[in-house]
């Protein structure tokens, strides 16, 4: 495995992510991005958010937490066991979460139900029962 293919970082008005298959379940990392698309179209063990302002997030299911710290003004579509944030402003959030949010000096936090499909999404599925991802 290279560290490298699983951080994003330091990136400005770009669109950028990972497809099917090439993070395959691992953790994964975005820092200090401003002004861009981030798509992660494959499933991970969890995401850290850091650093990230007017940005848009698409992430594919999460086995485990989401945690966001230091973003301001970003949107977020994710599915996770456990989401997090701390120090947090003016972020939208179209989430499915499995157990309560745990918002840490945030505000102008507003929240919407998960609406995300992309072909890949149904061949990967989570166990709620046990928090396992297998794909078909």
């Amino acid at each position: 495995l290279r560290k490298e293919d699983y951080i994003i970082k330091d990136q400005k008005d770009a669109t950028l992510g990972r497809v099917p298959g090439t993070v395959n379940g691992q953790q994964f990392l975005v820092q200090n991005c401003e002004n861009c698309n981030i798509y992660v179209f494959d499933h991970s063990a969890a995401i850290n958010i850091d650093d990230c302002v007017n940005c848009n997030f698409f992430l594919g299911p999460i086995k485990s937490s989401v945690f966001i710290r230091d973003c301001k003004n970003c949107k977020f579509i994710l599915s996770c066991q456990q989401f997090r944030t701390r120090d947090c402003n003016k972020i939208d959030i179209f989430l499915c979460c499995n157990t309560q949010p745990i918002i840490e000096a945030s505000s102008g936090m507003r929240f919407g139900c998960y609406q995300y499909f992309y072909p890949e999404l149904a061949g990967i599925s989570l166990c709620y029962i046990c928090n396992d991802i297998y794909c078909h």
